[in-house]
């Protein structure tokens, strides 16, 4: 009987420890964890089903391709052009000459 009363202490002992005080909000942190890896497990495999049954078509994809080049084919065109601007004169690079101040006569007194 002796064994039963101390293993009974011991069992309360261990489950009153603080670290098992927030077990129920650790389990649900994991559930919801794992329900989102569920779901990004679930899309990733429906994604490789849908390829490997054939849905995404090459010829789909090509004529997307096509329709998104026409698209921007014709917002480049829509959009205005800019104008032009004039060309600048192309010659040999000079250093600048000094210019010499006009003299002031100096009227002689």
């Amino acid at each position: 009987m002796q064994a039963y009363e101390s293993a009974t202490t011991t069992l309360k002992g261990l489950l009153a420890h603080p670290s098992l005080k927030n077990t129920d909000e650790t389990l649900d942190a994991l559930a919801d964890a794992l329900a989102d890896q569920r779901e990004v497990e679930d899309v990733i495999s429906s994604g490789t089903a849908a390829a490997r049954e054939g849905e995404a078509d090459e010829s789909d994809l090509a004529a997307e391709l096509a329709a998104l080049e026409a698209d921007v084919k014709a917002k480049e065109a829509a959009a205005p052009s800019l104008p032009s601007l004039p060309s600048a004169e192309t010659g040999p690079i000079t250093s600048p000459q000094p210019v010499e101040a006009p003299r002031e006569s100096v009227a002689a007194s």
